[in-house]
This record gives C-alpha cells, sequence and structure tokens, in this order.
C-alpha cells in the first residue's frame, strides 16, 4: 500500500501546483521547481501512510482469523467430548 499512496498523494501534489501556477500566471521555472519538490515530499508522506495502513490492516485480519480459530477449536472441543 506504501508506494500506491505515494504515487497517489505525489501526483497529485505534482498536479496541483502546476495548475496553481497555470491559474495564477507563476513563472514556469519556480512552479516546476515547486512542484517536484511537493512532488518528492508528499510522496513521503503517502509511503508512511500506506504503510500505516497496510500494518493495521494486517494486524486486524490477524485478531479475526485469531479469534475464529479459537472459537473453532472450542466448537472442536465440544463436539468430541474432550
Amino acid at each position: 500500500m506504501g508506494p500506491s499512496y505515494a504515487g497517489i498523494l505525489g501526483t497529485l501534489a505534482y498536479v496541483i501546483v502546476i495548475l496553481r501556477g497555470v491559474l495564477q500566471g507563476y513563472a514556469v521555472e519556480g512552479t516546476i521547481k515547486l512542484s517536484i519538490l511537493l512532488l518528492f515530499v508528499f510522496a513521503a508522506i503517502g509511503y508512511v501512510i500506506g504503510k500505516i495502513a497496510e500494518s493495521t490492516i494486517e494486524d486486524s485480519i490477524q485478531v479475526q482469523l485469531q479469534r475464529e480459530l479459537e472459537a473453532l477449536e472450542k466448537t472442536d472441543e465440544v463436539t468430541s467430548g474432550n
């Protein structure tokens, strides 16, 4: 998820800065430099957010799977009489 979020946020930041530069009539060089800088900044932020999201989802799935396995073991114990 990290690379996906990085690509999305980085690209979004780049496009927004370019559009802002075009709409406001800012200098091309400054707009490009700022857009590239913010592309990397927001890509890094997106990568971190994506990794956190991935970890959270994996932990949630692991806890849910563990609970289901424990419930299945209890059901097997009751049906087998142990």
